[in-house]
């Protein structure tokens, strides 16, 4: 879908976009990311390029267009980009930088045969990495089936069930409770962060949204907010509490480990500790793991409440088994998820392994490393 809108004569003229034209990003947050080609490879009557794009037309003589996006994607015209991109926070290609590029240009028939060798390799390459892109959502399912079955049914098949009153959750075993959070655990917002208040006199670290991921919380190059003593009962951490993001990804949750410094935690978290020993962190970990994709978070339609504030939190109604099932569970959770956890890493590993290749093998042909004047270009097999 393309935004509508309008433009003078004059500017349909110079911003239409033709065919074998090449289009690339000229503003971005990272300069590393900056100059992205794409190859417009058939007509569009009436649509012009926006403003955060420039346009390469080649002359097509001299030129050819599926050739100029494969050497504007190679690595040597990227570093090229990543020298010429200018800003702080912003980063953009100013049209003598991106005018001032040096690309190789072979005669247009050899142009033209390296651009029809990696059409056909990197659709090979592609091709690949797509299919294992579909193994890791058939992982992320499995892990998530796995998990549901675990913390909404338990381990024992055979297990008496009952109707646990909640239309969502459905049953659960019999033997189990599903109490209401706040009659497990206390819940603490973190505190507002207030520049103007901000003394020094009382330093401590403190953790963001964004250092909360899942299973993963992280402690490096934390900003300071003032946090005194009497405020460490409510808004500073330690081991074993759940920290659960109330915005962005709602429900994001890790589980605290062991503290050797004071860390406190801002307000786009809440803090779960819990009131009694036969509450299992873990356990409610991997049950927020699978109440956040399988929708329980969400509201009226929207993928997610926008934020998960503190009363709402602490009326959830999740199930909890007894003590020494919980261990079960997590035993048994720790081992299946980590096995799929291997499998998915390995996945990713062969992505990335694939995705260099791709790099490569473009930087290659459009740098006159590799020759494939004489390759055959086939549907199947090998060069």
């Amino acid at each position: 879908d393309f935004m509508d809108a309008t433009a003078t004569d004059a500017q349909i003229r110079r911003f239409s976009l033709s065919l074998g034209d090449v289009v690339i990003t000229k503003d971005t947050e990272t300069p590393d990311d900056i100059g992205v080609p794409a190859l417009i490879a058939e007509s569009f009557p009436e649509l012009v390029c926006g403003y955060h794009l420039t346009i390469l037309r080649p002359e097509h003589t001299l030129i050819f267009g599926g050739y100029l996006f494969y050497a504007v994607a190679s690595r040597f015209s990227a570093y090229q980009f990543y020298l010429a991109a200018n800003g702080v926070t912003r980063f953009g290609l100013t049209y003598q930088g991106t005018k001032n590029v040096r690309i190789a240009f072979p005669p247009v028939p050899e142009q033209q045969k390296i651009a029809a060798f990696l059409d056909w390799k990197t659709g090979q390459i592609d091709a690949l990495i797509a299919r294992k892109k579909e193994l890791l959502e058939k992982l992320k399912e499995k892990r998530i089936a796995v998990i549901t079955q675990a913390v909404t049914k338990g381990l024992n098949p055979a297990a008496l069930m009952r109707d646990s009153g909640i239309p969502w959750l459905g049953q659960v075993p019999q033997h189990w409770d599903v109490p209401a959070l706040k009659f497990r655990y206390n819940v603490e917002l973190g505190k507002m962060l207030d520049e103007k208040r901000i003394t020094g006199e009382h330093p401590v670290s403190y953790l963001r949204n964004v250092d909360v991921q899942w299973d993963k919380i992280n402690y490096e190059d934390l900003p300071v907010m003032d946090i005194t003593q009497d405020e460490y009962p409510r808004y500073t951490i330690k081991e074993n509490d759940v920290l659960v993001c109330e915005g962005g990804e709602v429900g994001r949750s890790a589980v605290a480990g062991a503290q050797e410094d004071v860390i406190g935690f801002q307000k786009a978290i809440h803090r779960l500790r819990a009131d009694a020993g036969n509450e299992l962190p873990k356990l409610l970990y991997y049950t927020l793991l699978w109440a956040v994709n399988t929708g329980v978070f969400s509201v009226e339609g929207a993928s997610t409440i926008a934020h998960l504030t503190a009363d709402q939190l602490r009326r959830y109604r999740f199930p909890r088994p007894p003590r020494s099932e919980q261990l079960a569970v997590v035993a048994y959770l720790d081992k299946r998820v980590g096995q799929i956890k291997k499998m998915t890493a390995k996945v990713e590993s062969a992505i990335d392994r694939l995705t260099e290749y791709r790099a490569a093998l473009i930087t290659a042909a459009t740098t006159g490393k590799i020759d494939v004047r004489n390759v055959k270009v086939s549907t199947q097999g090998q060069p």
